[in-house]
């Protein structure tokens, strides 16, 4: 977002504001003077000036690029004739961290120096004035645009600038703050699966080694902000891996910023910051977290998409073997069995619409988490699943569905079409909703590899969504369509007979278990929520709610933590838990390594759960994440289906 759009809609936010409120904005908590470092002008002698911003405690403005929210100070100059400003210079700035936000700003003060020009000949010796318009954005948790005309009146002489007693050390303590422009250290950056990797080089033999880096990146929408940057001392030196930022649309060729060591780049006692402007250089290193070697972290747009659409197709097709989706395939393998005594040529057909029904269905959830998205919510894949009103209709029509096959009664033609067994003269409108249906039954669940295609998806334009998604309803349906296209496959589908009547009941009983599960997560979302209460499991595991502020606070006091993204609408998040999270192994291995178990609950809406699967990448559950108890160490994630081995082989590499 640049800087115009970001003034904008802060501004827009102040207008949506209650009339009540303005009386609080009135009052700044950031004072804006101009101060200069010499007392007096002397013709053609530039001089510095700088717009010097006092904050109140626990208030911060901004750097040139904010980060993830804010907007940069801006000065306009109203100069005497024939003067002119030089750019703002900025001393390096601090991260700012409110969760999920990471912003790069200023506290307590901050002087932004500016070089003024004068000319070499002055029309009038009286004393001149500077003015300077500077707006800027004052931030503690809310945030209120901040004004001011500030000026300065200096007189004219004609012997040497005097320097100002009160400001020349404050200005030579704030150059000392800017980041060098050189240094003999050499600094590479390359590319790697998931961001970039900068190693830098001593000039010294032995080397000197950086105790620590830091990265502040000069453009926005290049590193993820709030990920963290792993620093790994090197024998000349270190490296410092980033990730990149998931609003990245374009191959990033520079890394400019400011990279910070807190030994110093000459010594101990020297400048800390180091203005970098590297070459991204392509290196063939994989990235431990990388789900599947040069996919979806290709530099080449074109790669990436090509990997996101077989990713959303592998995705699609296991998803038909995921517990969310089976009672709805029941009801497709009953509509095979009585197509198989009917022409080839039609059952094709039926394949086809009912391939139909699930790719326009998945056209229209792309169409409405596009659209959702765009207008500022925070939601992801299964988002439906977390309204009780859309639960509520699921339970009564599987309800009637199961009843429908149990022989209770005949419903309507509508909902005989919807379940796929209708004996109309062609049934194709059954075929379609059939696959309307599976495709809705099917959102609760994220198939292995969907939910890197998902992420990637969700976060790129409309066109390559759709595409995404079109493959993830081709994947799905795949099945269907080769069974129906190859009448020779239908040999091993059972002919119809009385036996049917027994696994009609079946599948009853299927669409009836379907049913209470969701009449249970509706009961889930209608009962109110107990904030911060602790869960405890049957091998006396204790689970906490999930917070970033939580995983930070058991990370600074040496924890691993576990965080299992879930909800109760996912059926394949309650097998992984109970079958393998609860399971004496794993709860053993929990225990034995004092690990901190949080459950992020996505049953109903939650933004900052939605926020905290975006940082990974994903729009949806199950998911699952390891941090180790350094802080600087990036997180481990899990597939979407556990066994023992996997969780317990995470566990095994980490401190």
């Amino acid at each position: 977002m640049n800087m115009t759009i970001r003034r904008a809609v802060f501004l827009l936010c102040l207008f949506l504001l209650p009339a009540s409120s303005f009386a609080l904005l009135k009052g700044s908590h950031v004072k804006a003077s101009l101060v200069s470092e010499v007392e007096s002008i002397q013709p053609g002698t530039p001089f510095w000036v700088a717009i010097r911003l006092e904050m109140q405690p626990k208030w911060h403005t901004y750097w040139k690029n904010p980060g993830e929210s804010g907007a940069p100070t801006e000065v306009s100059w109203q100069l005497p004739e024939g003067f002119k400003a030089g750019p703002l210079i900025w001393p390096t700035p601090i991260k700012i961290e409110l969760p999920p936000v990471v912003s790069y700003g200023y506290e307590d003060e901050v002087l932004l120096l500016t070089q003024i020009f004068p000319p070499a000949v002055f029309r009038d010796t009286r004393p001149l004035t500077l003015k300077a318009q500077v707006d800027w954005l004052e931030c503690e948790v809310v945030c209120i645009p901040g004004q001011a005309e500030v000026s300065l009146t200096l007189p004219l002489l004609i012997t040497s600038p005097k320097p100002h007693i009160e400001w020349q050390e404050r200005f030579s303590r704030t150059r000392f703050q800017w980041p060098l422009e050189s240094s003999e250290w050499s600094v590479l950056a390359s590319s790697t699966r998931d961001g970039f990797r900068l190693t830098v080089n001593s000039p010294k033999n032995p080397p000197d080694k950086p105790a620590d880096l830091l990265f502040f990146a000069e453009d926005p929408n290049v590193i993820a902000y709030a990920a963290p940057q792993k620093f790994t001392p090197t024998p000349q030196g270190g490296t410092l891996d980033l990730f990149k930022s998931e609003a990245s649309t374009s191959p990033v060729t520079y890394l400019r910023g400011v990279l910070v060591t807190s030994l110093g780049w000459r010594g101990p006692a020297s400048e800390k910051a180091l203005s970098i402007n590297a070459p991204v250089s392509k290196s063939e290193g994989v990235s431990p977290t990388s789900l599947w070697p040069g996919s979806l972290q290709e530099t080449r747009p074109g790669r990436r998409i090509a990997w996101a659409l077989l990713l959303a197709f592998i995705g699609g097709f296991i998803l038909n073997l995921m517990p969310c989706v089976l009672p709805v395939i029941s009801l497709k393998i009953l509509n095979f069995i009585q197509q198989t005594s009917g022409h080839s040529k039609k059952i094709a057909q039926h394949g086809w619409v009912f391939a139909a029904g699930v790719i326009v269905s998945f056209w229209a959830l792309a169409g409405l988490l596009i659209a959702l998205r765009a207008s500022g919510q925070q939601i992801g894949w299964g988002f439906q699943m977390q309204n009780p009103f859309f639960v509520g209709f699921l339970f009564v029509l599987f309800l009637l569905l199961a009843l429908n096959l149990f022989g209770l009664f005949e419903i309507g033609t509508k909902l005989i079409q919807l379940a796929g067994v209708t004996k109309g003269k062609s049934g194709f409108a059954g075929s379609f909703l059939n696959g309307v249906l599976a495709t809705i039954v099917a959102t609760p669940c994220t198939a292995p590899f969907m939910g890197v295609a998902l992420g990637f998806a969700l976060a790129q334009p409309p066109l390559v969504s759709f595409l995404v998604f079109t493959s993830l309803g081709l994947g799905m349906s795949f099945p269907y369509i080769l069974l129906s296209s190859r009448p020779a496959f239908l040999k091993w589908v059972p002919k119809p007979g009385p036996w049917m009547i027994k696994f009609k009941s079946l599948m009853g009983v299927f669409l009836l278990a379907t049913a209470f599960w969701l009449g249970w997560i509706l009961y889930l979302q209608l009962v109110p929520k107990q904030e911060n209460t602790l869960q405890t499991n049957q091998r006396g595991g204790i689970w906490e709610p999930f917070s970033e502020e939580r995983v930070k606070e058991l990370r600074n006091q040496g924890r691993i933590v576990f965080v299992d993204f879930t909800a109760a609408w996912c059926l394949t998040c309650q097998v992984n838990e109970r079958v393998v999270l609860n399971s004496e192994v794993v709860s053993q291995a929990f225990k034995g390594k004092n690990i901190a178990m949080l459950k992020a609950d996505w049953t109903s809406h939650d933004e900052k759960i939605t926020l905290a699967l975006q940082k990974f990448g994903r729009s949806g559950v199950p998911f699952y994440v390891l941090y180790p108890s350094a802080a600087d160490s990036p997180p481990i994630t899990l597939p979407e289906i556990l066994t023992n081995t996997i969780v317990l082989d995470a566990i095994s590499k980490i401190q």
